[in-house]
């Protein structure tokens, strides 16, 4: 049995993952009932077997906003209490997003190395890190693909979420972020 089932679940009993809702905020319901709208082959998001979605969680979401019934899902089963690959398998389906933005980027990659080393979020990423999240941001043509511009997007992400998705959102400049990095943790 290789513990992946496909069955029918009712979106609304679904549950986010974690990581989603604290860093990846769902986009506004327009997108995503114009999401649903244009995609010809729906994707059929993976769930651990208590609901918890790891994998296509906006389409999950957009069928709630659309009231669907039920949608296909794959039931996970071999992951169940594999917290690290479960957090490996969301980290990667939200890296083949193009639009991404490059906080979220330099997030799943310096995530990822640490999940592959046995490492607790935040500790200090080794070179090779930053030069895969350099590499990343020129494969995606992104401007912010510089040593200093990946520099500052790890010094943010050492911030609170709040601090990033503000920087994201850009309600906060992320100069200014990184200058809220470096305050002492007691003032």
């Amino acid at each position: 049995m290789s513990g992946k089932t496909t069955t029918q679940r009712d979106p609304a009993k679904l549950r986010s993952h974690q990581l989603q809702r604290k860093f990846f905020p769902m986009p506004a319901d327009s997108q995503l009932i114009a999401m649903v709208e244009t995609t010809a082959d729906p994707p059929k998001p993976q769930i651990l077997p208590e609901g918890t979605v790891i994998t296509g969680g906006e389409w999950a979401y957009a069928m709630v906003v659309k009231d669907a019934d039920s949608i296909d899902v794959i039931v996970r089963d071999d992951l169940a209490g594999n917290d690290a690959e479960v957090e490996r398998l969301f980290i990667k389906d939200k890296l083949a997003h193009r639009d991404m933005p490059d906080l979220r980027i330099a997030w799943c990659l310096q995530r990822l190395a640490e999940i592959e080393r046995g490492r607790s979020f935040g500790e200090d990423v080794p070179w090779q890190v930053k030069e895969a999240i350099r590499d990343e941001l020129v494969n995606r043509d992104r401007k912010s693909s510089s040593p200093r511009q990946v520099n500052r997007l790890l010094q943010i992400l050492r911030t609170p979420p709040e601090i990033q998705l503000a920087v994201e959102a850009g309600m906060i400049d992320i100069k200014l972020a990184c200058k809220v990095e470096s305050l002492p943790e007691d003032l």
